[in-house]
């Protein structure tokens, strides 16, 4: 399946289950390896997504084996004894498990031998301060000879999956002296595989809400005026989106581990500060001001490139959205639109197609959306 076609303009009713997050389950599994937790580990609200079930697949081959005891749970063993050799990881799908994994290796070996296709991922490695030499036609990692993790200046944007290895080398190397111009990084992400207790006996976890398929599930019955009931949710992991919910209009009501979420009608004021938000948390709000507001409404979000073409695709589909760049700032002005019409749409990633999706069901036509596929 490489196209859907959305039957849009009619309101999103109905009750659906949220997924766990991939990241989450890769981090809690990563983080039991490189603590070597003495006991078996089970892991609750696992996604079954291809390319978690790709990645758990390799690690049973390389000595990890991974159990599925029920529709959402898993257990593994983290006293496995890796070899040092991980050439079979090629360049494709598992460059970002090739960043978790050395940390991994390198926490049971004094050495990591790798293919030498790996080329980025080795200077990202190199620059945390591992020492990398170059042997016939593969890496060799070291980190005895290492000065230890650096720490990562405030401008530099990392993927999550660097960012987990960044956490994981530290964990295991000493700091080298800061410069006055270098500050730890911070960044939210990494709450994805925090407050791993460590207890005797068999230990379990629960993986993290997927929070990008959360906010479209929240979204749609507030876009399109209708009603959810979203289940597997947990509060801890979604509050920041439940709180901008409950700033904008939107109503939710928690019981257990399902949440209610529907639209009541207020007007809003005031300059929304999302800088820190994700991108499709932005695009979701300003369709949804631009549906539900007779005044313009502002927002200030982080500059990028996929915002700004999400605004444009937005503005052909109907949309009265200014953006102003600002250095690293984009200002923007929501005005109230008319209808919504769609016909063609192409989705990018996971982010990018969310929105889409949203865009489709409030168009007053069908939509076809192309370049989809199962992640």
């Amino acid at each position: 399946m490489n196209s859907i076609k959305i039957s849009g303009g009619i309101p999103a009713f109905g009750e659906v289950t949220v997924s766990g997050d991939t990241e989450s389950a890769i981090s809690l599994i990563c983080f039991h390896l490189i603590n070597k937790t003495d006991t078996s580990v089970v892991l609750d609200n696992i996604p079954r997504s291809p390319l978690f079930l790709k990645y758990s697949e390799f690690l049973s081959e390389i000595g990890c084996e991974i159990k599925w005891v029920s529709e959402k749970s898993i257990e593994f063993n983290p006293q496995v004894d890796f070899s040092n050799n991980l050439k079979k990881i090629d360049k494709g799908l598992y460059k970002n498990l090739l960043l978790l994994l050395i940390p991994v290796v390198l926490s049971r070996h004094e050495e990591c031998i790798i293919n030498k296709a790996a080329n980025d991922e080795i200077k990202f490695l190199m620059s945390m301060g591992l020492q990398v030499n170059l042997t016939g036609g593969s890496f060799v990692l070291r980190k005895k000879a290492s000065k230890g993790v650096r720490h990562i200046r405030e401008d530099l944007e990392l993927g999550f999956y660097q960012l987990l290895s960044y956490v994981l080398i530290d964990s295991q190397t000493s700091d080298v002296d800061k410069d006055e111009d270098v500050k730890e990084y911070d960044d939210n992400r990494i709450n994805l595989i925090a407050n791993i207790p460590n207890h005797p006996g068999k230990e379990y976890f629960k993986a993290k809400v997927n929070c990008n398929e959360f906010t479209m599930y929240a979204m749609l019955p507030l876009i399109t005026d209708g009603e959810v009931n979203i289940k597997g949710f947990s509060i801890e992991d979604t509050l920041d989106v439940l709180m901008d919910i409950d700033s904008i209009g939107g109503a939710y009501e928690v019981k257990d581990d399902e949440v209610r979420i529907w639209r009541e009608f207020r007007q809003v004021t005031g300059v929304y500060d999302w800088v820190h938000k994700p991108v499709d948390h932005v695009a979701y709000f300003l369709l949804f001001f631009s549906l539900t507001q007779n005044k313009n409404v502002f927002v200030k979000t982080k500059k990028s490139p996929k915002i700004l073409q999400l605004i444009k695709e937005i503005n052909m589909a109907g949309g009265k959205i200014k953006a102003e760049e600002n250095g690293n700032i984009l200002k923007i002005e929501v005005s109230p639109a008319g209808a919504f019409n769609a016909k063609k749409l192409s989705i990018i990633d996971v982010v990018d197609g969310g929105v889409k999706i949203a865009l489709a069901a409030i168009s007053g036509s069908v939509t076809k959306i192309d370049n989809l596929k199962i992640l």
